[in-house]
């Protein structure tokens, strides 16, 4: 009888869910280049990475836009990347901050304004750069 309920325990314990802390990071990145008539391009790269949290499959990412404006030369002006924090609960997915940073290389360029904001599931940014 002490068995056989011992085996019961046992057998109910793993029908609990529990909560492990357990942890795995994913990295993407991608590339990809839109040219202009006078020779000059945007190199955008898109990075990611996931983070799962626990076996109930949590995920949090943290994904990247960088937009980089090269001349014809080759020598990048000036960039910018729009950084977006999510959460996934397996129903629904959050973006709890939006952050841009700038960078620029030329004296001749400048960021007049930038802004990012997150919404709903998406990490929106805007900025302006105007050339001197």
């Amino acid at each position: 009888m002490r068995k056989t309920f011992i085996t019961f325990l046992v057998f109910v314990s793993l029908l609990i869910p529990h909560d492990v802390e357990a942890s795995s990071t994913l990295s993407v990145s991608t590339d990809s280049i839109e040219y202009f008539s006078d020779g000059s391009y945007f190199l955008t790269t898109i990075s990611i990475e996931d983070e799962i949290r626990n076996q109930r499959a949590t995920t949090t990412r943290t994904a990247s836009k960088t937009k980089s404006y090269v001349d014809s030369s080759g020598t990048t002006l000036w960039s910018f990347t729009i950084t977006g924090s999510f959460a996934y609960n397996g129903y629904t997915c959050t973006c709890g901050q939006a952050k841009i940073t700038t960078n620029v290389y030329s004296n001749e360029w400048k960021f007049t304004s930038t802004s990012a904001v997150p919404r709903n599931n998406t990490a929106i940014g805007n900025i302006t750069a105007k050339q001197y």
